[in-house]
């Protein structure tokens, strides 16, 4: 069962107690390592993802907020890393590293390469990503395959031959891991913002107001229990 979370009202949990928004993002870090425990205890859930900063954030939100945001992420994965082993959990990651620093991109990688025997959950941190910009970059890849390739004419046709939905989806940053059973969104938004979007044809979604930073191990719960009882009558 893949679980995919879109962590939505950092900010605004952040205003609502009448502290900085800064203070909201170090509170969502907190969250995020609760609820990576509270899933491998659960042990119903092999894959966790899990969005952390979109490209359209990366791109528009203010300087400073970034750079508390990164070291956020430089704090707490060193500190998740030894959980993750003890718990049997390989990370991995969704998204356009180019975008991150480079010190970022390089703790994200070392992660992903020390934890790969894990065998008990997946945990994905989707970071730098965007819909549009995924979608972009698989057709770039493409491209640049028949670029590459000694005949590009023979390869550009046998492409276009062959291309279908599967064969596109390869070339995706979401291809290697399977679609999301359930999307949760906390924060109040009833939108899905391309999360998963090429992916997420038959996932069900819930929207909670919660913010996340209040997301509690009852509430995982009750939205869990509230899920294996849907009738999901397709095929997958």
């Amino acid at each position: 069962m893949h679980l995919a979370l879109i962590m939505d009202g950092n900010r605004r949990w952040a205003k609502r107690q009448w502290l900085v928004k800064m203070l909201g993002h170090s509170r969502g870090g907190d969250a995020i390592e609760r609820v990576v425990e509270w899933c491998v205890e659960r042990g119903d859930i092999d894959i966790l993802s899990a969005w952390a900063l979109s490209k359209d954030n990366i791109k528009k939100r203010e300087s400073a907020e970034l750079s508390h945001i990164y070291d956020i992420i430089r704090d707490r994965l060193p500190r998740l890393m030894p959980k993750l082993l003890d718990n049997g959990v390989s990370f991995h990651t969704v998204g356009n590293l180019d975008l991150l620093p480079d010190d970022i991109a390089a703790l994200l990688q070392d992660i992903t390469h020390q934890t790969t025997r894990g065998n008990v959950m997946k945990f994905i941190i989707t970071i730098g990503y965007g819909w549009q910009d995924e979608i972009v970059r698989a057709v770039q890849s493409m491209l640049s395959e028949i670029a590459r390739s000694d005949d590009p004419r023979e390869t550009a046709n046998m492409i276009a031959s062959t291309l279908d939905e599967a064969v596109f989806s390869s070339y995706l940053d979401t291809a290697k891991f399977p679609h999301p059973d359930l999307i949760v969104r906390t924060g109040g938004h009833e939108r899905h913002s391309g999360y998963w979007l090429y992916s997420s044809e038959y996932s069900e979604y819930r929207f909670t107001e919660t913010f996340w930073p209040d997301f509690s191990r009852k509430e995982l719960d009750e939205i869990m229990s509230e899920f294996t009882a849907r009738t999901r009558n397709f095929w997958k």
